[in-house]
């Protein structure tokens, strides 16, 4: 409760609708952690399923010999695809542990702005990227594991793969957005007004 306090003394220096108790203060933060646990618990399921993915296509890829540059490539891309995803999710963390926040309320505003603003950027721009990309994958690993199925088959195979990739994502997309509307932006602008007083105060 100490660093409560002193970040209190923080933002009483401020002017204007900024949190002016202890209450407020605890309250923002206990927002961020159950926003980090979430994104914490989130990564965690992405991450083994991503592992489990790996070693099916590496089964796939090393089991299946003499193929066109379109199998090996559409593999290696997808490899690529989920290890920048990985990277770009775990990035969202937004602490590793608890901050000391009466140390300096100024940079530890700006680290959560950018953090947030990260996440707000990684639904809404990476997510449909992520997800285009993940389809051209597919459709250069069909190309060549497809060539010499019927048309028929190939339409069903299409059919269902990218009925799959482009509903789920695009339901998770959009719930996501929906949930960083309603969580996350409000954060955005009451740091922002935290961050733009105290630096005018500094």
């Amino acid at each position: 409760m100490d660093e409560f306090k002193n970040l209190i003394d923080d933002w009483g220096k401020i002017k204007g609708e900024t949190p002016a108790t202890l209450k407020d203060a605890g309250s923002l933060m206990a927002k961020l952690k159950k926003i980090q646990k979430r994104i914490f618990l989130s990564n965690l399921f992405m991450s083994v399923g991503f592992a489990f993915a790996f070693i099916v296509l590496g089964w796939v890829y090393s089991s299946l010999n003499d193929r066109s540059i379109y199998f090996y490539g559409s593999i290696l891309s997808m490899f690529a695809l989920m290890i920048l995803t990985m990277g770009f999710s775990w990035y969202q963390m937004l602490f590793w542990k608890t901050p000391d926040m009466s140390q300096d309320m100024v940079h530890f505003s700006e680290r959560m702005l950018k953090k947030l603003k990260y996440m707000v950027w990684l639904t809404k721009t990476y997510v449909p990227v992520y997800t285009v990309l993940l389809a051209f994958g597919f459709h250069f690993y069909f190309l060549d594991v497809l060539a010499e199925a019927s048309l028929q088959f190939k339409i069903i195979a299409y059919a269902l793969t990218y009925g799959w990739i482009f509903g789920i994502s695009t339901f998770s997309w959009k719930r996501k957005i929906k949930k960083n509307k309603l969580e996350i932006e409000p954060i955005i602008e009451k740091l922002e007004g935290i961050h733009k007083s105290l630096s005018l105060d500094s």
